[in-house]
């Protein structure tokens, strides 16, 4: 229901030629699809063994903030630059899930 009514903006997350960071090449795959408009940032999906699954992300999870900085008047691509990471650095991320805010810690190592 919320999703369907969030306008179809789309940002992927990738190291692919879809990525929204500040290149392919710089970010990392976080692995969370994200929807919404300025304001309100919903993860649509999590990809199977990334950061974003073991921080425990969820799909419907609102991005709230982004290491302390609102994104309340971004947009969803600005959101999906800010959460590409690269290889050992960590976010901290708090989202609104089922009416509590949750935080959460995304970090990327070098295998």
């Amino acid at each position: 229901p919320l999703l369907q009514r969030l306008a179809k903006i789309t940002a992927i997350l990738s190291n692919d030629e879809g990525c929204t960071g500040p290149s392919p090449k710089a970010a990392s795959s976080v692995g969370l699809r994200l929807v919404g408009k300025p304001g309100t940032v919903i993860v649509e999906e999590v990809t199977p063994n990334t950061p974003a699954l073991q921080a425990k992300f969820m799909v419907g999870d609102q991005i709230i903030s982004i290491d302390s900085t609102s994104v309340a008047e971004l947009t969803v691509q600005q959101v999906a630059s800010r959460l590409s990471i690269r290889p050992r650095s960590s976010l901290r991320v708090v989202v609104l899930r089922k009416q509590l805010n949750l935080r959460f810690l995304l970090h990327l190592s070098v295998p």
